[in-house]
């Protein structure tokens, strides 16, 4: 990904620790955050790090909708997907409306996530 990360941003560490494994299995850079806040931050102090972002629309402290809302203002080019584990509704179509680059569903296909990180 040429100078550029991967931003995966979910509360369960369980995940956080499944994505971990295989990043470093298909050698993808990618900084790991268990909260919205905790991505924001990062954004906030590198807008242009990132080029993908995968963003858990359920958490407790700053929930996906409103991660998004505040990322896209800070790095509107920014490509973010929207993870679920209730796949596609009412939340997740108004954020693709919104600008969110797609939906991934969980449980996590690696394909589909190794070609969302390469097109990215």
């Amino acid at each position: 990904m040429a100078n550029k990360r991967l931003l995966v941003v979910d509360d369960e560490q369980a995940i956080l620790d499944m994505l971990t494994d295989m990043f470093e299995f298909l050698e993808i850079d990618a900084d790991l955050v268990p909260s919205g806040i905790k991505a924001l931050e990062m954004i906030r102090e590198d807008p242009e790090k990132y080029n993908v972002v995968m963003l858990d629309l359920y958490m407790p402290d700053c929930d996906g909708r409103d991660t998004f809302h505040e990322m896209i203002k800070i790095a509107p080019e920014l490509k973010i997907y929207i993870v679920s584990g209730y796949g596609s509704g009412e939340i997740t179509d108004e954020l693709v409306e919104a600008g969110a680059a797609g939906v991934i569903p969980k449980p996590f296909n690696i394909e589909k996530i190794q070609n969302i990180i390469e097109a990215g």
